[in-house]
């Protein structure tokens, strides 16, 4: 195996300097996880009537850049951005909706394909497990229209649906 060039170390070595560095947020709920894989992540809380409330964390991973194979400044920058906008979006429907829920907990929020993109995304890296994994697979991509294989393959019938909403479904949409 060929030794990485002075180029490639030098990347690297930048790479594990911008991570020990403090990468501080403006927006609360947003903060930068440097330890095991590097990522952005963000946590809503709230209380309403003593009852304090919170989302499950979203992440926002870094990408390694193959070439270098460490991180740029520019991907922290770019992964933070996205994680601001997202915790912005959502202390704003908090404030807009008396802090009852936040805006990813309401069924407007969501699309069909947006939930069955998420639900996929857990079958396939493993944190979704049960008995059934494999046929629940298929039945996705069939919906979602990505199926390769099989008698539904490539089946384009679910197109409409898939845009709308959560809020926006009725039971004659199937």
């Amino acid at each position: 195996m060929a030794r990485p060039s002075k180029a490639v170390l030098a990347a690297r070595a930048k790479s594990k300097s911008l991570l020990t560095r403090d990468w501080p947020s403006s927006v609360p709920g947003v903060f930068f996880i440097a330890v095991g894989e590097p990522r952005w992540a963000a946590r809503i809380r709230w209380q309403k009537h003593n009852a304090v409330h919170r989302d499950k964390t979203h992440v926002w991973k870094l990408s390694i850049n193959p070439k270098t194979g460490g991180y740029t400044e520019k991907d922290l920058v770019h992964w933070q951005k996205q994680a601001e906008a997202w915790a912005e979006a959502e202390w704003l429907a908090l404030t807009k909706s008396g802090k009852e829920f936040s805006r990813s907990a309401l069924a407007s929020s969501w699309t069909l394909e947006a939930l069955l993109t998420k639900y996929l995304e857990g079958l396939d890296d493993g944190s979704i497990k049960y008995r059934s994994c494999v046929s629940d697979r298929s039945r996705v991509r069939v919906l979602l229209e990505i199926a390769e294989k099989g008698a539904n393959a490539h089946n384009k019938a679910f197109g409409p649906v898939l845009g709308k909403t959560m809020d926006e479904l009725a039971p004659t949409d199937f």
